[in-house]
């Protein structure tokens, strides 16, 4: 087996009288036998044809594109999952070399708006006149539409829309011909390259049918005016491709680039929990639990489906180690919204007969002891593997009967879903080739249909369908060292739970007091390894806060880009220890500027929920959820009512008096929530609430006072700015910021997407490239250490010049 040992190189140019310099970082390869190939910690396919790999390292990221394509492919993030103000490494082989470039943002000045509508929208809108063009700049700006996402992202005002959706095809035609390589400050503000020298390459090499490219770049490159910063939040990671390669030449034009632009898909791609083929295989068994034909709903309504398992086969305690969904099929995946497994205490007659039943809305069954999550898949997510020192107990004579709750919503979401997250989940769906239960995979739609993602299901979703969907359990009799557990923090979903309209950030809180966690956590406390977020359409961002005494702790978890149609569990780097007497608080903030009335707390999808449910190790029997919800009195008096009066229906208010005899729904439905806001969200932030702390007999933790308030924090924890004192080396030439390189074979086992395309792979041979607009780097090590102290000699003394 042979490895890939690399030698990164330097250059510098200098041209005495302009004194433009570039330093340029690459990578170059040389294939040396021996040595193990590499290890990727991640693997997603984000269709057929595309597969990204990448590994994070404390300070840096290392990714390997693989495609179908012989032309040029390329990887981005972008905080919408759109082009706008993406940041994205597009790379292609040309006669033996590989080059990669770099694009920094994506621009469009009033200019360049005006003149596209002047030239193609008023010949085919005669009504319109060319000053027009001023005003739907305005407007776009307004609304934050932008024009290159037009046909994702949608407005209210259905004249914009159409006058988008009509100077985006305008776009697209002129942007197969747009310079790919201008200045940044071009009077045009087309897309621009990035300026500073973030990306490494490492890698690239092609065969008949792939390419492969390898870079790498800090997490965090401290370029704020071009590069996107890789954190914990949710990353939108687009992906491109295409089946012609760029020119060559200075400009260096990439062949239609909205073309190549194939969508996004949301990933932690640091907190990722990896799915790798388990180690002891041999000793893991597989478990099925599926709903029974269930029917699913032909309208908006949500549905609860739950359905009693009995698992009496347990006799010795076993660990479950990994889970993941099982779905019917490629149409009624659309309808999930979750699934949830509980553990059920006691062994009730009730329990037995609804074992043997189908299931039930879950409304219809009575309260049961089955609260304690042991499994949870939510839309977006491949499962969950446990880490190799914890495994979740699986007793017959702890628990031997689990339910299945699953929520089902009819896959029209037009409440708060924009376009692009439409086509973005249609997309997801089909790149899973999906098998029905005859085994046989679901066709996959043709790119070119990728426009109207309606259309294409519309037709099986105006069918009464049923579903058997569930969760495929791995579980094995080698018990590791923890008993895994799973807390839920948050607030208790409930009318309480109030979300104005119209307003950009609305903060709730939910509240697990220390007193719960004194009362119920081990002496050593408990390690949380893994969390997940649940929130429903308009969630954008969720903190799990950790206070000790009166300091706030790092919080154990914060994303502050979440995506509603992605919800997984993150594996924290390192666990974080939560002791008894901590308090945690699941803080969620929404953006409800959409929303034209109030958003209340609740299951459904219209409404809202702040849950955050964490993984933890090892497992304590006292506490399943710690939950809280805004008292009474904290409620009215965000509302400015003093008191209600008794035994009215519907609830009247007795005092103030300009308010007495109103309804309580009429004065939350009326409320001049403009101008009252900032005192309702001061109210409900200060104010007391009640702790709910459940345990796993759906009671509540006896000793814990009824009414609480949130700990009087002296200390605030704030996250350090580690781009500070950070300077990037920009490149002041105005040619394309390039990096390429000889193509290098790599001899390694690196799950290429076809098995043949190693076999198949082919040398490539070292040429010279055809301008000498292109670095040429592919020469001897020798020479090129040589060239390297060379280089480091140049910059050191243009470094002393320019200082």
């Amino acid at each position: 087996m042979a490895t890939v040992s690399c030698v990164k190189g330097c250059r510098v140019w200098a041209t005495v009288g302009l004194l433009l310099a570039m330093v340029v970082s690459c990578g170059l390869c040389t294939s040396f036998p021996g040595g193990p190939p590499p290890q990727w910690e991640h693997l997603v396919d984000f269709d057929p044809n595309y597969r990204l790999l990448w590994s994070v390292g404390s300070q840096e990221v290392t990714f390997e594109i693989q495609a179908r394509t012989l032309g040029y492919v390329g990887v981005g993030f972008s905080r919408d999952g759109t082009l706008v103000g993406a940041d994205i490494a597009v790379g292609w082989i040309d006669q033996g070399h590989v080059f990669l470039q770099v694009w920094g943002s994506f621009r469009l000045s009033v200019f360049v708006y005006k003149r596209l509508f002047c030239e193609h929208i008023l010949a085919s809108t005669p009504k319109l006149r060319c000053e027009h063009g001023d005003e739907l700049y305005r407007s776009v700006r307004q609304t934050n539409v932008h024009v290159e996402a037009a046909f994702f992202v949608g407005g209210e005002n259905v004249e914009l829309l159409l006058l988008l959706l009509l100077l985006s095809k305008a776009l697209l035609l002129r942007a197969e011909r747009l310079d790919r390589h201008i200045r940044p400050d071009s009077p045009d503000g087309e897309p621009i390259v990035d300026s500073s020298q973030d990306y490494t390459l490492l890698l690239g090499y092609e065969n008949t049918t792939h390419t492969v490219i390898r870079f790498k770049r800090n997490l965090d490159t401290c370029d704020m005016k071009d590069d996107f910063p890789i954190t914990n939040d949710t990353m939108r990671v687009l992906f491109l491709y295409d089946n012609e390669k760029p020119r060559p030449g200075a400009a260096t034009a990439l062949p239609h680039p909205l073309v190549a632009f194939k969508g996004s898909r949301s990933i932690f791609l640091t907190q990722r929990s990896s799915q790798d083929e388990l180690s002891n295989a041999p000793a893991v068994s597989i478990l099925e639990l599926r709903n029974e034909d269930v029917e699913l709903p032909d309208s908006d309504e949500s549905l609860y489906w739950c359905k009693i398992f009995k698992l009496d086969d347990f006799a010795q305690k076993h660990h479950l180690i990994r889970y993941e969904p099982v779905f019917d099929s490629s149409t009624s995946v659309l309808y999930l919204n979750h699934l949830i497994l509980y553990e059920c205490q006691g062994l009730s007659k009730e329990l037995e007969q609804l074992s043997r039943d189908r299931g039930h809305p879950c409304f219809r069954l009575q309260p049961m002891h089955c609260n304690t999550v042991v499994a949870n898949w939510a839309r977006g997510s491949d499962g969950f593997t446990f880490p190799p020192e914890a495994g979740y107990p699986l007793e017959s004579h702890q628990a031997t009967y689990y339910m299945l709750e699953t929520h089902y919503n009819y896959p029209d979401y037009t409440y708060d879903f924009s376009a692009f997250y439409r086509k973005n989940l249609s997309k997801q769906q089909r790149n899973m080739a999906l098998k029905s239960r005859d085994d046989t995979v679901e066709p996959q739609a043709p790119e070119d249909a990728e426009d109207g993602p309606d259309s294409e299901d519309s037709g099986a979703m105006e069918q009464q369908m049923a579903d058997n969907s569930g969760l495929k359990l791995y579980y094995t009799h080698k018990l590791r060292e923890h008993d895994a557990g799973v807390l839920s923090v948050g607030m208790d979903p409930n009318w309480r739970h109030i979300i104005p309209p119209r307003q950009e950030k609305v903060v709730s809180q939910g509240h697990c007091i220390g007193a719960c966690t004194q009362r119920a956590f081990p002496r050593e406390g408990i390690n949380i390894f893994a969390a997940m977020s649940r929130t429903h359409l308009i969630g954008r961002q969720v903190t799990l806060r950790q206070m000790r005494g009166n300091a706030e702790l790092q919080p154990i978890m914060r994303d502050s880009n979440i995506d509603p149609s992605y919800q997984d569990y993150r594996r924290l780097t390192v666990p974080t220890r939560v002791l008894p007497g901590d308090s945690l608080v699941a803080e969620c903030i929404y953006d409800s500027s959409s929303r034209k009335s109030i958003t209340l707390g609740g299951m459904t999808t219209r409404e809202e929920i702040c849950l955050i449910l964490t993984l933890y190790y090892p497992r304590q029997r006292e506490l399943t959820s710690c939950h809280s919800l805004p008292s009474l009195p904290t409620v009215l008096h965000s509302l400015g009512i003093e008191e209600l009066a008794s035994g009215t229906n519907p609830v009247v208010i007795a005092s103030p008096a300009e308010l007495a005899g109103m309804t309580l729904e009429r004065r939350l439905t009326s409320y001049d929530w403009e101008n009252q806001f900032e005192s309702f969200q001061d109210a409900t932030r200060q104010g007391s609430f009640k702790p709910l702390c459940w345990t796993p007999t759906n009671t509540m933790l006896p000793g814990i006072e009824s009414e609480s308030y949130g700990s009087n924090i002296t200390r605030a924890w704030k996250p350090v700015d580690k781009c500070r004192s950070v300077h990037t080396n920009l490149v002041t030439e105005t040619g394309p910021n390039m990096i390429d390189m000889p193509a290098m074979d790599d001899h390694e086992s690196t799950n290429m997407i076809d098995i043949d395309l190693k076999a198949k792979m082919s040398r490539s041979g070292q040429q010279t490239p055809p301008t000498t607009n292109h670095r040429q780097v592919g020469r001897s090590t020798a020479a090129t250490f040589a060239e390297s102290l060379l280089a480091l000699m140049v910059a050191t003394v243009l470094g002393f010049t320019l200082h």
